[in-house]
């Protein structure tokens, strides 16, 4: 129900000119940039309004309040998320294959909506109660679908049985979440992306494989 909620608070409506969805994605546009470079609390509705070439009036029009506008923000993330795990196969026989794919895949997702990363990771505590739960109502039930293929990982004797599969995916998606947040900040100067990535599949695939049986000599 909170994702739907969420997710369908963006939808275009049927009767809206071109020119008025034109300016909300242009609100969106810059609120995304004026939240990534300054942070939520220090991006202004004037500042945001003054990125889009519009004056705050005409931001208002759009947007009843500033929480109107972060939660459109937030939509737009959550579901380039949904299109992603829509469209993302999990391969079915090669644990690490599987998870570094979507290891590769989830950080682009994750780069190119950084804006709400900030957001949710380091200042949701400052997000009014209304979105913080629609967010979590949005977010589980994208995990929840990596925690069933991990399920079904274990059904399938790749995952070790006593693994809590949503326990896994916290972690490895929080790994991700603080890797991209630190790269766009400092950038990966102690390690490379890739060796980064390929590291963090390997400590992870490890930690929740079944063994492989011993060769027969």
């Amino acid at each position: 129900m909170a994702q739907h909620q969420l997710l369908t608070g963006l939808e275009a409506d049927p009767g809206r000119s071109p020119g008025v969805d034109c300016t909300r994605q242009k609100l969106l546009r810059a609120a995304d940039a004026a939240f990534t470079e300054l942070g939520f609390q220090s991006a202004t509705t004037r500042e945001i309004a003054r990125r889009a070439g519009v004056n705050e009036v005409t931001l208002f029009r759009h947007f009843r309040t500033r929480s109107d506008l972060v939660r459109a923000v937030i939509s737009e993330t959550l579901k380039a998320e949904v299109a992603f795990m829509d469209n993302h196969q999990f391969e079915d026989h090669d644990l690490r294959a599987a998870i570094f794919h979507y290891v590769k895949a989830y950080v682009g997702v994750v780069e190119r909506r950084e804006a709400v990363a900030r957001i949710v990771i380091g200042e949701g505590h400052l997000l009014p109660k209304d979105i913080q739960d629609t967010i979590i109502g949005a977010i589980v039930p994208i995990k929840e679908r990596i925690a069933d293929w991990l399920r079904q990982g274990q059904q399938n004797g790749l995952v070790r049985p006593e693994v809590d599969p949503m326990g896994a995916v916290e972690v490895l998606r929080d790994a991700l979440h603080s890797a991209v947040l630190r790269w766009s900040t400092f950038g990966p100067r102690s390690c490379p992306r890739d060796v980064y990535l390929q590291t963090l599949v390997e400590i992870f695939v490890r930690g929740i494989e079944t063994c492989a049986p011993a060769k027969q000599s």
